[in-house]
């Protein structure tokens, strides 16, 4: 039974991909073509990349919309683009072409269609990345890993996730709602996959300001040993530090905390990178210097027993893991590890994992109605 399912998820990825024709921004340009106007919906860091990609196919954007008054009149992200009120989008609606790239697609779907915008257009910046690399690609080789991929899933829903996010990079239309059906919370602490320990040691790589600490200690009933926040933009650790000292400064869990200013990667080096608030990411062309450390060179010396490892570092995942490949064999602690900041961590994460600890069951789960926050879970046999 269970070889009969895989070998039709197998199947349909074979078909997606064989068949994909490479033409996203083709698509959209003929999309928009009878509109005057286009505009991009939401002037926050989910648009930043769109006017460039836009621009390859000859989509000029013309225009910044955002609810939020205070970023009315802002020439966002620096491109001479400006961000426009409703009030002031209003009149051009019937030529305007509006897309929206935020996680807050429904509720502004709903707010314009409402208004009579005719063109109310989800968008995933991710598509140009998945289109620009499968263009460049062996595809018969991406179809194999991704079937290995498969083989190695633990339960049909990993491999459903999988196959759907597939047929989602070979798609070009979308329809509303129509990721709903792969998508899961809470992230990185599905209690269908794991169980929580009263002796938690958890590293957080990526731990930005903190967003998960509340869903962790609800996942752990509120016991744990040990908490320790890496976070790599200094800016995010200031606020990382205030925002634990205030909701979890009076009592004791603030000595379970460990905050350090630094990102996870393979060895320990100084580093540029690139402020993105949301997205900070190791650059040479960034204009920020910061310190990466591996697990291995910072917990070997410690006496903690590692027993629960969370990566959102921006495409550097692959990289802390084989940084981390003494702690994590010798502990084997749980793993949710995002595999969407590159196509080809989709298969690569789960397939390093496996190869190197064949004593993990893998699982992968996806927790936004985005192209984003897929994460592949490992966990103990």
């Amino acid at each position: 039974m269970v070889s009969e399912y895989k070998g039709q998820y197998k199947e349909k990825i074979s078909k997606l991909l064989s068949s994909y024709d490479f033409g996203y921004g083709k698509y959209l340009k003929e999309r928009y073509k009878d509109f005057k106007y286009v505009c991009i919906w939401g002037a926050g860091n989910m648009g930043r990349a769109l006017p460039l990609l836009l621009k390859k196919f000859d989509i000029e954007v013309n225009w910044y919309c955002d609810n939020d008054k205070r970023k009315v009149g802002m020439n966002v992200h620096n491109y001479g683009i400006e961000c426009i009120s409703l009030d002031s989008l209003l009149p051009y609606k019937d030529e305007t072409a509006v897309i929206v790239p935020t996680r807050y697609y429904k509720e502004i779907y709903q707010q314009l269609k409402e208004l009579g915008f005719p063109m109310v257009d989800r968008l995933f910046h991710v598509k140009f990345i998945v289109d620009d690399y499968l263009k460049n690609t062996d595809i018969l080789n991406v179809i194999l890993q991704l079937q290995n991929t498969i083989d190695i899933l633990d339960d049909e829903e990993s491999c459903r996730i999988l196959t759907r996010l597939i047929e989602e990079w070979t798609n070009n239309e979308y329809e509303y709602g129509q990721i709903d059906d792969i998508c899961s919370l809470p992230q990185y602490f599905p209690e269908d996959l794991m169980t929580p320990n009263d002796e938690e040691v958890f590293v957080d790589c990526g731990a930005y300001n903190g967003d998960n600490i509340a869903d962790f200690i609800n996942f752990e009933n509120g016991c744990f040993k040990r908490y320790y926040a890496f976070e790599l933009n200094s800016k995010n650790c200031e606020e990382l530090e205030t925002n634990i000292n205030l909701n979890w400064g009076e009592n004791h869990y603030r000595d379970k905390f460990v905050i350090e200013n630094k990102g996870i990667s393979d060895s320990t080096k100084t580093i540029k990178y690139i402020d993105a608030v949301e997205g900070s990411k190791v650059n040479i062309e960034g204009t920020e210097i910061g310190e990466v450390v591996s697990i291995d060179d910072y917990f070997c010396g410690l006496d903690e027993k590692v027993s629960f490892i969370k990566m959102d570092i921006e495409g550097a995942e692959l990289d802390a893991l084989e940084g981390g490949r003494k702690i994590i064999g010798s502990y084997l602690p749980k793993l949710a590890i995002c595999i969407y900041h590159k196509p080809e961590d989709l298969w690569k994460i789960p397939l390093f994992i496996k190869n190197n600890w064949n004593d993990y069951k893998i699982y992968i789960r996806h927790h936004t109605e985005l192209m984003t926050e897929t994460v592949c879970y490992a966990v103990r046999r």
